[in-house]
């Protein structure tokens, strides 16, 4: 409803095109669920002193359509037992406009894997009492190839970062499903400005979709946002003690643009670019000590191969002994497809155990000094296999 919501018993504000909206919203409504008859109409009652005003919607609901048949028009590359197959709309059920959106954005897609553009109306056709045809007019275009990728709006951000998340290039089939599937995975990337509210988001869009022309340029635009992170903290814990924070991340990374200038550092191009992960994370305090850097490279190459790399220090002081690590990790990736990816991980690191109280168990005594140590997981299929190899010796 148009009208302000009332405010406790104040009442909203009355408008009155709002109010010629909302009767047609809600014959709208009654026809999406099949409601084809009915009719809104709305009623002013007005109080002794024409101050306030009651709303009264009269509603003539009718009977409600069922689908007689589901036929498809116009279409001759396409065959309509294919172009019929898995659509949501079914003869017999009650009409429903949802489900004839979907099936007119299902007959687009089943032409745009074939690379053809194609326009899709609904037509309804009423052939007797409760019953109603819906009928898709269809209108064909020559098949389409890719032209040239023309990308817009990077100012740091690499070309080559954005064309692996399309999943086009020039001189193959011009697939338009995958236009969408190519903004979804800009999104994706953390790195471009997503604002619903104000319409932003990376968009990929055909260049002069009506011609006929076998080439198409398209067109992707993106707006970047900041993508570096600075955060301190401090905290105490009665376990861990006193400790503060600072931690450096950077979503866009670039590990091989140095700074040619000092411009390039206050611009902040520098560092900057290739899409690469990077964090930096210092956690100093009284009894617990975490110092890491990370990269990762999500795509060496532009292959489906992804490659990271991690070092850190730790160090534990607990009431029966202290536990100090320092180690390094390396993941090796590979993407499998839009939702997947497969990974493994190798961990080297060097674990000591120092200062065990008289009353620390035997086990934490065994251990006591310095331990080699390696172990390797693949966390993406549930399964880890860790091989340790301990090698103590006197602290």
């Amino acid at each position: 409803m148009k009208p302000r919501e009332p405010f406790w018993d104040l009442g909203g504000t009355y408008e009155p095109e709002k109010v010629e909206q909302d009767a047609h919203h809600l014959e709208e409504y009654y026809h999406n669920f099949g409601y084809q008859d009915a009719r809104v109409k709305r009623e002013l009652i007005w109080s002794e002193d024409h101050r306030h005003l009651t709303i009264l919607f009269h509603i003539e609901e009718g009977i409600r359509y069922r689908v007689a048949s589901v036929h498809t028009n116009g279409n001759k590359v396409l065959s309509e037992d294919k172009l019929e197959a898995d659509g949501r709309l079914k003869p017999g059920e009650f009409y429903n406009k949802t489900k004839a959106l979907t099936d007119q954005e299902l007959i687009k897609a089943k032409y745009g894997y074939e690379g053809y553009a194609a326009t899709v109306r609904e037509q309804d056709y009423f052939t007797g009492p409760g019953q109603v045809a819906v009928s898709y007019d269809i209108q064909e275009r020559p098949p389409a190839k890719v032209g040239d990728i023309i990308i817009s709006g990077n100012t740091v951000t690499r070309d080559n970062v954005i064309r692996r998340q399309i999943g086009l290039y020039p001189g193959q089939t011009l697939t338009y499903p995958d236009l969408k599937l190519a903004e979804r995975n800009l999104g994706r990337l953390n790195i471009f400005e997503v604002d619903p509210a104000k319409g932003i988001r990376p968009t990929v869009t055909v260049l002069d979709p009506d011609s006929d022309k076998e080439f198409k340029d398209i067109l992707v635009s993106v707006q970047e946002q900041p993508t570096g992170s600075l955060i301190f903290g401090v905290g105490v814990n009665s376990d861990a003690g006193l400790n503060g924070s600072i931690a450096l991340n950077e979503r866009n990374f670039d590990i091989t643009r140095w700074p040619t200038s000092f411009d390039d550092l206050l611009s902040g191009r520098a560092f900057r670019g290739a899409g690469q992960e990077f964090r930096a994370e210092a956690v100093p305090g009284t009894n617990l000590q975490r110092y890491s850097v990370s990269w990762r490279e999500p795509s060496v190459f532009d292959s489906p191969y992804g490659f990271g790399v991690s070092a850190y220090y730790y160090d534990r002081v607990y009431t029966e002994y202290t536990e100090a690590r320092i180690g390094t990790r390396f993941t090796l990736d590979r993407k499998i497809n839009q939702l997947w990816r497969f990974s493994e991980t190798l961990r080297v690191e060097q674990v000591g155990v120092y200062d065990l109280a008289w009353f620390a168990p035997w086990d934490f005594q065994k251990s006591a000094g310095n331990n080699f140590q390696v172990g390797c997981a693949a966390p993406s299929r549930a399964i880890a296999a860790i091989l340790t190899f301990a090698r103590p010796r006197e602290a």
